[in-house]
């Protein structure tokens, strides 16, 4: 089944790029077709999504994302590997059917399939973003939210996944491993209440945009084990006990532009951090300790505009992690660095050339470790607005920090549709 399930992935990512080449002669033998094709979402007959959602509120929210990656040098084992994500859900407004503004409320769920690369590499950031876990199916998000009349601030409560919403790697969407593609790594290695999807925690989360430059979030997360992998729970243990622990996050933006003799260039910088009160393994020994903190700093900024409009053209980001104690922290500090060619031919303007370098340095708790080493270079090629295809080559060097483990290549490619 596995087998089958990737050929069929290759067979349909060939078919999406061959119609976008002969889009126009399809049209002529099945009318209707470059409307589908150009539509936002891959599932989207006769425009009812968007008349669902202004008749009744009603946004359906699918993702499907699928990472497919080989390690031929280096590692542990060489293999093969596919790690296979879908949130699927929808988004209710009251606003079209019951007259109240200003709220919405969402449930998503998710199945994972597959396996991530990572075990037969031996390293410790997974080189595949999508999750892959013992659970196929269960619950994602489940949360309320407000946005004030003005839109310049927002209150979300319920289940959520803190990692989308706080320390943002710039660029994220267009690369493949999750070294870049989320948040800087460290801060979710050792604390399972700061991760990405399909992860969720109770959390009450606040935005306010202060002004168009500066904008400040933060909230309280509740720092509950993960049942996310738990068969028998599949992610709906509802339970939080606050003494257990509770992580306290703060996060504050400044975004800014100025114009080069001919163009506008932007840039942010983002400075953040938590504190988790739960007690957690100890890296290097048996029992548990109490308090992790960590803190963030996240730049970027856009030096060449290729164009004269938007932030196509050249970008560079950088970002410094620091966790704390090294006694529970696998990785106290996380430096990483990248480039972002957005529009790289004038022919395809929402495909996106990245380049990312990440050097994350182990506890001094762990010995014989001392750091990873993780590369990049990754090609988003954006078919239509609801299909993208990434092929990558990424390079692990001292992979989790271990001398003995030879340094890995791996090529793949990502595939995300939103269906």
């Amino acid at each position: 089944m596995p087998f089958i399930k990737r050929i069929s992935l290759v067979l349909f990512s060939i078919l999406c790029v061959v119609s976008q080449l002969i889009s126009k002669e399809i049209e002529s033998i099945y009318p209707g077709f470059e409307d589908w094709w150009h539509s936002p979402n891959l599932i989207d007959y006769d425009g009812f999504r968007r008349k669902l959602s202004h008749d009744c509120g009603v946004q359906i929210v699918g993702y499907y994302g699928n990472d497919l990656l080989g390690n031929p040098v280096g590692g542990i084992n060489k293999a093969f590997r596919y790690a296979q994500l879908v949130i699927f859900g929808v988004n209710i407004s009251p606003a079209p059917t019951l007259g109240i503004p200003d709220y919405n409320f969402q449930v998503t769920g998710f199945d994972a399939q597959g396996k991530n690369l990572q075990n037969d590499i031996g390293n410790a950031v997974p080189p595949a973003t999508q999750f892959s876990g013992v659970v196929p199916i269960g619950l994602y998000e489940l949360y309320i939210q407000y946005n004030s009349p003005q839109n310049d601030w927002q209150l979300s409560l319920g289940r959520l996944s803190a990692a989308t919403h706080f320390a943002v790697t710039p660029f994220a969407e267009h690369y493949v491993s999750l070294a870049f593609d989320g948040n800087p790594w460290s801060l979710g290695v050792s604390n399972t209440n700061f991760r990405g999807p399909p992860f969720s925690n109770w959390s009450l989360l606040i935005d306010y945009k202060l002004n168009p430059q500066w904008h400040i979030s933060g909230g309280f997360i509740g720092s509950s084990s993960q049942s996310i992998n738990d068969e028998n729970n599949k992610g709906v243990d509802f339970s939080w006990n606050p003494a257990k622990g509770t992580t306290f996050i703060l996060e504050l933006i400044y975004s800014w532009s100025f114009k080069d003799e001919e163009n506008k260039l932007s840039g942010q910088l983002c400075v953040g951090g938590y504190y988790d009160t739960e007690s957690f393994p100890m890296v290097s020994q048996k029992g548990t300790q109490q308090g992790l903190a960590a803190v963030w700093i996240i730049a970027q900024q856009h030096i060449l505009n290729t164009n004269g409009a938007g932030n196509d053209g050249l970008s560079i980001w950088g970002s410094f992690a620091w966790t704390d104690p090294s006694s529970i922290a696998e990785v106290p500090y996380l430096i990483s660095a990248g480039l972002a060619w957005q529009a790289p031919l004038p022919s395809r303007p929402n495909d996106a050339l990245v380049l990312g370098a990440a050097l994350g340095f182990f506890s001094k708790n762990l010995p014989n470790r001392d750091y990873e080493y993780d590369l990049e270079l990754t090609y988003t090629l954006q078919l239509n607005p609801w299909f993208q295809l990434q092929p990558t080559i990424q390079g692990i060097l001292q992979p989790s920090g271990n001398a003995s483990i030879t340094d890995a290549l791996v090529l793949g490619a990502g595939i995300t549709i939103l269906l």
